[in-house]
């Protein structure tokens, strides 16, 4: 049965506008519909192959999915320019270019039902991007340093939050807009300013106690208090990370407005000293965390029993800050980007180091996306200009992609 129901045209090609589900009703259906065994994946996993490259003339610092199951196959590609290039991974063509920002481009996500791109900037803002019009209908203000991550409420797109190098996190709602008129207004559409719902201040800040002066304690913040990442669990808990801290923090957002105080701090690590926490990222049932530190090291959290639970460490990649992981869409493997050139690839339930490494890049692979509802095609991007896509070696994949799919280059595009 055909559950695609509603569209929008992009690029002279119809994409669906279906809501996303995110439950575990639909993640145990996928599977029944012959996702395969472990043993079945593995082989495939064995034969990933790089099918696509897009070159591109300033640094990609981004990729992710469309969300939606019709449009898993439609790529955002955002670079250090401000730029974001929209591809059909299916037809290998650029779809379309947004303008949205002046400045690099550090966290995106699709929302409502995949026809908005929101996307958070070294400009200090968010802004929100209709795909089909190619036009900014939201800008977001009110971070005073550059926008590391930006996330939507799982069943409210209208519902965003974002964390900044200024220490803070933001909470937002589409619906609470100004409209603005500017130089740049045009007849496509009117810009809206959101300013921040709720705003929790310096939640990753290491707190140092020095020694007494003048008989009294002196709190000391440390400036990298950076706020790297932001994921909704459910619609009511959020999980944090930070720079500096090493911790993941959970956040019950209904007591943000009375006073902001986590409900769980989980220090990751070996304690002797903290790492920053580079990236989070969620399982399809809301059941897994997946935090990237930057002690060379993935950690998964059990988010129905963190406090108790083991949590499972990962090892074999090389991490910095720019370097993101995510799961697999069955939420069997995890991928992860590295300084070593190299994606990295684990089997969940065997942690240690990684069992697959996939070479094509020629220097520090940063961003990283699997296909939400396919498991064959992932993309990566790196600091030698270029995105790949990569695809799991089948009959309906093309083995010798080199010669078919040759390397596009995007264009780059300029601000007036």
């Amino acid at each position: 049965a055909d559950s695609c129901k509603g569209s929008f045209e992009l690029g002279g090609k119809h994409f669906s506008a279906m809501s996303r589900t995110r439950n575990l009703a639909s993640a145990v259906f996928r599977r029944q519909l012959g996702r395969g065994s472990n043993i079945q994946t593995r082989l495939f996993l064995d034969d990933i192959v790089e099918t696509d490259q897009y070159v591109f003339e300033t640094l990609p610092l981004t990729v992710r999915f469309a969300a939606n199951m019709c449009n898993s196959h439609v790529l955002a590609m955002c670079d250090e320019d401000g730029n974001v290039s929209i591809t059909n991974t299916h037809t290998s063509t650029i779809l379309c270019h947004l303008q949205p920002h002046g400045n690099a481009i550090f966290d995106c996500v699709w929302i409502d039902s995949d026809t908005k791109l929101a996307t958070g900037s070294g400009d200090h803002s968010i802004r929100v991007s209709d795909v089909q019009t190619q036009q900014a209908t939201f800008t977001l203000r009110g971070h005073h340093g550059s926008v590391k991550t930006v996330q939507a409420r799982p069943s409210d797109p209208f519902v965003l939050v974002s964390g900044s190098r200024d220490g803070h996190v933001h909470i937002w709602d589409l619906r609470i807009a100004k409209p603005i008129m500017s130089a740049t207004h045009t007849t496509s559409g009117v810009n809206f300013m959101v300013s921040p719902l709720f705003t929790m201040r310096n939640i990753h800040v290491n707190q140092l106690i020095p020694k007494r002066r003048n008989t009294k304690r002196i709190r000391v913040v440390d400036s990298q208090q950076s706020v790297t990442s932001c994921v909704f669990i459910n619609d009511n808990t959020l999980a944090s990370g930070g720079a500096q801290d090493g911790t993941v923090k959970v956040w019950d957002i209904r007591k943000i407005p009375a006073k902001p105080q986590p409900v769980l701090s989980l220090m990751l690590g070996d304690g002797c000293r903290s790492h920053g926490i580079a990236s989070l990222a969620l399982n399809s049932t809301g059941s897994k965390l997946l935090a990237g530190s930057t002690d060379h090291s993935l950690y998964i959290v059990d988010c129905i029993n963190a406090e108790r639970a083991e949590v499972l460490q990962y090892h074999g990649h090389q991490a910095s800050f720019y370097v993101k992981a995510c799961f697999s869409p069955d939420d069997r493997y995890i991928v992860s980007g590295s300084k070593d050139q190299k994606l990295h690839i684990w089997e969940v339930a065997i942690p240690g180091p990684s069992l697959w490494q996939l070479e094509g890049h020629r220097s520090e692979v940063n961003g990283v996306d699997w296909s939400v509802h396919d498991l064959s095609v992932l993309a990566s991007c790196s600091d030698d200009m270029t995105t790949k896509v990569w695809r799991m070696e089948r009959d309906e994949v093309l083995t010798d992609s080199a010669e078919t799919n040759p390397p596009r280059r995007v264009p780059a595009v300029h601000h007036l």
